[in-house]
């Protein structure tokens, strides 16, 4: 396991330069690509095994936020119908019994909390992971569980001032404190390790969701990268839409799902010096071929759909799909992503052409890069 005496996120490089970069991340589509880089990077200073092991916590830990959710609500519920007033406490058996299963889940929450993160090598020892470990599944999940602490921590505290505070007595109240001072613990081990900064932004945009129904383009004549409506694309036919899988996602007949149809195209990516998704020849060394029947009849078995040819773009002005929402890609024909106007190609004053639907702007091509390598699994950049 990992030591938790040295800390990565203070000591190397790399991260210490994302994290450097996060104040000044705007928008939840960046932040989330961030995100992604962020643990691609993290992770490589943690084992696996150590992450199933906090992951499985976690769960535990969220089974039992769930639970202590519920039963605020309860009482909430009865404070709200006036059982639980200095007039009817007493008359009302159930809202007390009630109360006093919050307070006993509080107690239990309060415990579990302060176990999810180890504080001593015993501790780390008898969990299976440490802080780093349990430090990258929160950060994977949103914070979530600690968005619900500070929620439920405000609805006890309003509870205390609006009613509780007359009819409870001081044990359940020490309890209360007890609860906030803990979250401010937490939050100060989030500090410890250079985690804060990063639950707040988790925090700031949890709650807005990215639009995964754009797809990426990645041009290579241009070295351009964007992003393309899925609507007016289909719409314009200049991707075709055969059916839908299971989950609703739509299944493209340009898309490529054969092994070496994806390596081919992967290649070219990698290849390519204007995109910087990876090094090799400044030549493509990609040769169009036809997919061999066999392959397309295994395709066809598997996925329900019959390839068409590549589209015969010149070599070199491949212009290439990626879709957000499931990770293929393929070939889109440029002559007619010109013609319906899904793209418009202009020169700039040197006279090299550029495509006016590219991203420009440098920290939102970084992070649509950043996204691209992930949904690839191109890894990062070698040196």
């Amino acid at each position: 396991m990992v030591s938790s005496a040295g800390n990565p996120l203070k000591s190397d490089d790399d991260l210490k330069l994302m994290l450097e970069k996060l104040e000044f991340i705007k928008t939840a589509k960046i932040f989330r690509r961030w995100r992604g880089s962020f643990l691609n990077r993290f992770e490589i200073f943690l084992e696996e095994d150590n992450i199933v092991n906090a992951q499985g916590a976690y769960e535990q830990f969220s089974h039992s936020m769930e639970a202590f959710a519920n039963q605020v609500k309860k009482v909430e519920a009865y404070i709200e119908s006036g059982d639980l007033t200095a007039d009817r406490y007493f008359s009302s058996v159930k809202a007390r019994n009630c109360l006093n299963e919050m307070s006993k889940m509080m107690a239990s929450v309060i415990e579990e909390k302060d176990a999810l993160i180890p504080s001593t090598v015993s501790m780390e020892n008898d969990s299976g992971y440490n802080k780093f470990h349990m430090g990258a599944v929160l950060i994977r999940d949103n914070f979530e569980e600690y968005g619900r602490l500070t929620y439920y921590g405000e609805s006890l505290q309003h509870m205390r001032k609006v009613t509780l505070a007359e009819i409870i007595d001081k044990q359940i109240l020490e309890q209360m404190d007890n609860y906030g001072a803990k979250l401010k613990k937490f939050c100060d081990v989030m500090a410890d390790l250079g985690l804060y900064e990063v639950m707040l932004k988790c925090r700031e945009f949890a709650c807005v969701e990215d639009n995964k129904d754009d797809l990426i383009f990645l041009d290579l004549k241009t070295g351009g990268i964007g992003e393309l409506d899925r609507a007016a694309c289909l719409g314009k036919r200049v991707i075709t839409s055969t059916h839908k899988d299971q989950e609703g996602n739509e299944i493209f007949e340009e898309s490529v799902l054969d092994d070496d149809g994806k390596a081919k195209l992967l290649k070219m990516i990698r290849q390519n010096p204007r995109l910087g998704l990876g090094f090799g020849n400044s030549l493509n060394s990609f040769q169009e071929e036809s997919l061999a029947t066999e392959n397309a009849e295994v395709i066809r078995s598997m996925w329900g759909v019959t390839l068409r040819k590549t589209p015969r773009n010149k070599k070199g002005e491949e212009f290439i799909f990626l879709c957000q929402k499931t990770g293929v890609f393929g070939e889109l024909s440029r002559k007619t992503c010109l013609e319906v106007a899904i793209i418009t190609e202009v020169k700039d004053e040197n006279g090299e052409a550029k495509v006016c639907e590219s991203q420009l702007e440098f920290d939102e091509r970084a992070s649509l890069l950043e996204q691209i390598r992930s949904l690839l699994d191109l890894g990062v950049l070698e040196q």
